[in-house]
């Protein structure tokens, strides 16, 4: 939105310079992104031109003699043809700087000396393209610089707006926030209609029963009017704010837009064939010519205002070529109206016609605002351009759009802004903004607000307001009082983290049955008691899982069958306690999470092969689970039937199997016709879930001391495991040893191992020193050796 400065202070008191201004509205939330001076050129005066002649080296210039009010006058070179003697004209002297920086000197144009050059209004930057010189009025001061004449010094202040400011896309909207900030007025021109003939309503009908998209529709008719150009002061208004002069009423409409916040479309009333208003959607199929001379093909979705029998304008987009003002219009209709938002922006985008109407219809317009804008089109348009104004306006106004009333709680302002705002204060901010405090009981304020702020829905929206003004650097910087509490999750939330745990290893859940075949069952798991169900789907799904592993290994051979070699399997589900005859009439089950693996890991550029996936490296997706549980993961060696001997292992909770993993034995595969090697395991989940949940969350502080490490290589015998190594190493009382990683195992002969840990060692209070940390290896080598037998290496 672009403002101009000088028409900004008609609205209000503005004791500011613009620069100054631009940086109290940024600071007030308008961000301004440019400063754009007009008329800020020197030594371009009004002229008088006293003789022309024909250049005497080309045809299609002039010599011209032009009094400026010095001691003499100029000899210029002209290459327009619109003048003649006695016009008074802009003349650029030698040292003038036009806009876009071109600059005047004396020069010889084919051959003749030219001490100047006459201006047309492009050259001035009031218009993009002149056919001809500016002709000024015959009573022009001559000598007069040209900016003072016509007032055309100004600076534009771009403020660039969020979509939930509409509120300012006008001056006046603008000037709201100036008196906000200055303490002052907003000034609005009273009118003083003079209306006469026969009154609006028999010139014209409107309907708008056929739309819910229109709120308010008011329309207004001004007889007698001529169209010429706007006056000069109009035409700077337009030009400062980015908008080309047209005529004297297409002008008017731009300059209420533009001051108001509130389009108007004018329509030649003769044009009108069945002298009525209907807005409604369009047809599928329809078509009209916008005013840019584009035949546009109407949908269904679009809101058209038509003339009883034809679209003559798209709702808040663009008005129609047919119905719109010429040089032989002397009737208008004004038309002032609000549109639904949503449809006006769905037309713009569909037809890619966006204008300065629909981009204030999408954010939203006041339909409360109708009656000012069109009152002041009526009078400008009888003012300027000759008219008379029908008494009345046509208004179909279906659902009045009433202030908003919204309690506000002073505690609540001190507990979101973290600054103590006194009531008074916050009272005097509500009214500047335009708002009225309607009562004020028990620290809660009632506010009503007015129909224009249309941002303004919530008390929270109240409260942002109050910070706006009461300044963002008024309120003292403070960090939010943060209480570090263990996080609590229910039972549904921990199955939950368990499962985006496992995905995150690159693990797909399976959701299977929970009935299955006998025969898959026995194959699997051998011989034993099942739950038949009475009334069977297929033998295919018989009987009731005693285990989920049997459905994930029939998940990962269909897999295998559609071509996918590498694959991770989990599931979470329930499964019939073993052993159970069937009777009874609710079986007891357990809950269970399976998971089964096969194929390779991708290939990496370290290796020239890609590595199997087997049973370490499901340990290492159940260690990393646990670890995220808070738990440590115990594994034993261990045989079942179904699993393979020495690739096989139980899984041990507080000295309790709850589980086990492993290699599928290769009678089982055999007995499924499964070709790949797939490693299951199979946890209850009833103890996992309450060690988890039932666990205690500590913090610490993170070490502002560095760390120091060792590596240890203990030979023990083949029987002894990692884990009684490392328990040996924990329970050694080293207290500054704080992480342990096997990292090389190396069989020396058949009896005994060689196994290498990398130690990590750390004080949160000091830099330990060799002295410290060989004590602590010390004390570990001697507790490996009396509890496993091994020696270091």
């Amino acid at each position: 939105m672009r403002v101009s400065y000088s028409w900004l202070k008609e609205y209000t008191d503005i004791p500011l310079e613009p620069r100054e201004l631009a940086d109290r509205l940024t600071l007030q939330g308008l961000e301004v992104d440019a400063i754009i001076e007009y008329g800020n050129f020197t030594h371009v005066v009004v002229g008088q031109i006293e003789s022309i002649e024909g250049h005497p080296n080309a045809d299609k210039l002039s010599l011209c003699v032009v009094n400026v009010g010095q001691e003499r006058s100029l000899s210029i070179v002209c290459g327009a043809t619109n003048m003649k003697s006695g016009d008074r004209v802009p003349v650029a002297l030698p040292g003038a700087v036009l806009p876009g920086g071109f600059a005047i000197k004396v020069s010889k144009l084919r051959g003749v000396q030219s001490e100047g050059m006459l201006c047309s209004r492009s050259e001035l930057g009031l218009e993009e393209h002149s056919s001809g010189l500016f002709i000024l009025p015959a009573d022009a001061p001559i000598g007069t610089e040209v900016a003072r004449y016509l007032e055309l010094r100004d600076t534009a202040i771009e403020i660039g707006l969020t979509p939930n400011r509409s509120d300012c896309l006008s001056h006046v909207g603008v000037a709201r926030e100036v008196s906000v900030m200055t303490n002052s007025q907003v000034r609005l021109a009273k009118l003083d209609l003079r209306e006469a003939g026969k009154p609006a309503s028999e010139y014209v009908q409107v309907d708008t029963s056929d739309s819910g998209d229109c709120p308010r529709y008011m329309a207004r008719i001004v007889t007698g009017v001529r169209i010429q150009p706007s006056p000069q002061w109009l035409q700077n208004r337009l030009v400062a704010c980015g908008i080309r002069p047209i005529n004297n009423i297409v002008d008017i409409t731009n300059y209420i837009m533009l001051g108001l916040g509130h389009p108007l479309h004018a329509f030649d009333y003769d044009k009108l064939e069945r002298k009525e208003v209907l807005v409604r959607r369009a047809r599928a199929g329809e078509t009209m010519v916008t005013l840019d001379e584009v035949t546009r093909e109407l949908t269904e979705q679009d809101m058209v205002i038509t003339d009883g029998q034809k679209p003559i304008a798209l709702a808040g987009v663009m008005g129609g070529l047919h119905s719109s003002i010429d040089n032989g219009t002397t009737t208008v209709l004004i038309e002032a109206a609000t549109f639904d938002g949503s449809v006006v922006r769905k037309t713009a985008k569909r037809l890619a016609l966006h204008s300065e109407s629909s981009h204030r219809f999408e954010r939203g317009v006041d339909p409360n605002g109708c009656q000012y804008a069109i009152d002041l089109a009526a009078h400008l348009m009888a003012e300027l351009g000759g008219g008379t104004i029908a008494p009345g306006a046509v208004d179909c106004y279906k659902a009045v759009s009433m202030p908003r009333t919204l309690l506000l709680r002073l505690p609540r302002i001190r507990q979101i802004l973290g600054a103590t705002i006194g009531v008074e204060e916050v009272v005097q901010i509500l009214q500047r903004l335009g708002m009225t405090v309607l009562s004020s009981q028990d620290d809660v304020l009632q506010v009503q607000v007015p129909t224009y702020t249309g941002d303004i829905h919530r008390e929270v929206d109240l409260i942002e307001e109050i910070a706006r003004i009461y300044g963002y650097a008024n309120i003292a910087p403070a960090l939010p009082a943060v209480e570090a509490l263990p996080p609590q999750k229910t039972r549904e939330e921990a199955l939950l983290d368990i499962k985006q745990t496992l995905a995150g290893r690159g693990y797909f859940e399976a959701i299977n049955y929970s009935f299955t075949s006998a025969s898959n069952l026995e194959k699997v798991l051998g011989a034993g008691k099942r739950v038949h169900l009475l009334n069977a789907i297929s033998e295919e799904l018989a009987v009731m899982r005693t285990s989920l592993i049997p459905s994930l290994l029939m998940n990962i051979k269909g897999n295998l069958h559609l071509g996918q070699d590498s694959l991770r399997l989990q599931e979470i589900s329930y499964a019939v306690c073993e052993g159970h005859d069937g009777t009874g009439e609710i079986p007891p089950s357990r809950l269970l999470l399976s998971g089964a693996v096969c194929g390779e890991m991708p290939k990496q550029w370290w290796t020239d092969s890609p590595q199997p996936l087997g049973i370490f490296h499901v340990k290492g997706d159940l260690e990393f689970l646990w670890n995220h549980l808070g738990l440590a993961l115990e594994v034993r060696p261990a045989s079942r039937p179904w699993l393979h001997p020495g690739i096989s292992a139980d899984i041990v909770l507080d000295g309790v199997t709850i589980g086990y993993l492993g290699e599928i034995h290769p009678q089982v595969r055999q007995a499924l016709d499964l070709e790949a090697r797939v490693t299951v395991f199979e946890i209850e989940m009833e103890p996992v879930l309450n060690s988890s949940l039932a666990r205690s969350w500590g913090f610490s502080e993170i070490s502002r001391f560095p760390s120091t490490w060792r590596d240890l290589a203990f030979v023990v015998n083949q029987a002894v495991t990692t884990q009684q190594v490392i328990d040996a190493m924990r329970g050694s009382g080293a207290l500054y040893l704080e992480n342990i990683r096997l990292f090389d195992v190396y069989q020396l002969d058949g009896e005994r191992k060689s196994l290498a840990f990398h130690l990590v060692f750390r004080d949160a209070s000091q830099t330990l020193t060799d002295v410290i940390v060989d004590q602590q290896i010390k004390a570990i080598v001697e507790s490996v050796s009396r509890k496993t037998g091994g020696t270091l290496r």
